[in-house]
């Protein structure tokens, strides 16, 4: 999935500019410290018991503080005027279109016969 924001980001460092592209890749970059922040908040919330010693656990609070931490990245991004504030946005949704595009390929890939993606029940990630 990285490979779609590495591609993208190297078309457009040619065609636009390298302030362009390093945005886009500071996008996909920051997507995917996103994920990984994220998936590690939930499974650490939902390990965890909803009480601890009486009192509600705070482990969901790394949820909102993950959309703190991205919201302050882009601020500063924004504010000092580091790369294109659209080029970077551009490259953060390259995870969704890298993921909307792998799954039209096993839905796609599962119709072929013999293909190894029909009983293949593997992380994509």
């Amino acid at each position: 999935m990285g490979f779609f924001g590495f591609v993208c980001s190297l078309v457009f460092a040619i065609v636009a500019s390298v302030r362009t592209g390093a945005g886009i890749l500071t996008g996909t970059v920051l997507a995917f410290a996103s994920y990984f922040w994220l998936r590690r908040i939930l499974q650490r919330a939902f390990d965890l018991p909803a009480l601890e010693n009486g009192r509600p656990s705070l482990a969901a609070a790394g949820y909102f503080s993950r959309y703190a931490g991205i919201g302050a990245i882009l601020g500063g991004i924004y504010l000092f005027g580091i790369f294109p504030l659209w080029s970077v946005l551009l490259g953060m949704a390259m995870f969704a279109f890298a993921l909307t595009f792998e799954g039209i390929l096993q839905i796609f890939a599962s119709l072929m016969p013999g293909s190894s993606y029909r009983n293949n029940e593997q992380d994509v990630f």
